[in-house]
């Protein structure tokens, strides 16, 4: 750490593109650190920090600052604060909306997934516009596994939901969709998640 800490230290006033991707790259190593030790407010500190950009930043500045957002979210939602967490997802949703690169498009889908769950969590209706957000953001990129399962429970959520609601209609298409989704599936933990939409 002390090894991070010298070089973001001494490359902070950096002008070059090259020094300051060293800086990003260093925030990103111990934020990572920091994260797998479970220290949320050391994590959240480092994660903010590596969203700001220098100018000129290429794509490997763009995915350092993806996995930030993404990151300073998690580290947001454990220390309790979601609705902060929910704007750093938001943030790294209009990032990957500009961008074409795979690593930030991922980012992008986990963001928007996350997203969806906190505002659920906090008893706001409006998880029902996310989790089809979830959909719409995971249509726009290249199909896979862990892509579906991501849609697959974004729309069981939203199943749900709309049963809380009262929305029984609603609820069903939702069920049906996620059937849909799973035709021809081999993967368990998908197949799992339409057996729970069977009827």
């Amino acid at each position: 750490e002390t090894h991070w800490a010298a070089i973001i230290d001494a490359t902070s006033q950096a002008d070059d593109v090259d020094l300051a991707m060293l800086r990003l790259a260093a925030l990103d190593a111990w934020a990572g650190h920091a994260q797998d030790a479970g220290r949320w407010e050391q994590v959240a500190d480092l994660s903010r920090r590596a969203t700001v950009l220098h100018p000129g930043a290429d794509t490997r500045a763009r995915r350092v600052q993806a996995r930030a957002y993404f990151r300073l979210g998690v580290a947001l939602s454990r220390s309790g604060r979601s609705r902060e967490a929910i704007a750093a997802y938001e943030a790294l949703d209009l990032l990957g909306a500009e961008s074409t690169d795979h690593d930030v498009q991922v980012a992008r889908q986990q963001a928007v997934f996350n997203r969806a769950v906190a505002i659920d969590d906090l008893g706001d209706a409006a998880a029902v516009d996310a989790y089809e957000h979830v959909v719409a953001v995971h249509n726009q990129s290249t199909d896979t596994p862990t892509g579906r399962l991501r849609v697959a429970k974004a729309l069981r959520n939203q199943a749900v939901l709309f049963t809380a609601l009262g929305r029984a209609a609603d609820a069903a298409a939702a069920h049906r969709r996620v059937l849909d989704l799973a035709a021809g599936a081999l993967e368990p933990e998908l197949l799992s998640r339409v057996k729970d939409s069977e009827f």
